[in-house]
């Protein structure tokens, strides 16, 4: 049996972009086994009145991406950002302590 390498190729896809985003929501489909995550984001609706002052009158939340996917990607998404914030958190003990 010969060992075989596969190079990973790496490529941004055309409609590539960088957003920002508020927050998310998603969950999983049991039936179909797909999960899935909505990125938002949150942008107020101000309005001035005669004098000047500003109010904010609703709240208008835009889903920037739907990302459909299996649940083991889920699960391994998860896994990875939590080990992310673990390396975080453990980068900021100690930050402003004195010894």
């Amino acid at each position: 049996m010969t060992d075989v390498k596969n190079e990973l190729k790496v490529e941004k896809s055309p409609q590539f972009k960088v957003e920002y985003v508020d927050g998310l929501s998603g969950g999983i489909n049991q039936e179909k086994d797909i999960a899935w995550i909505q990125f938002f984001t949150d942008n107020p609706n101000v309005k001035y009145d005669a004098i000047g002052n500003i109010a904010s009158t609703e709240i208008v939340r835009t889903i920037v991406i739907d990302v459909r996917m299996s649940v083991k990607t889920f699960e391994a998404m998860s896994k990875f950002m939590e080990m992310q914030l673990k390396t975080y958190e453990g980068s900021k003990k100690g930050i402003g302590k004195t010894k």
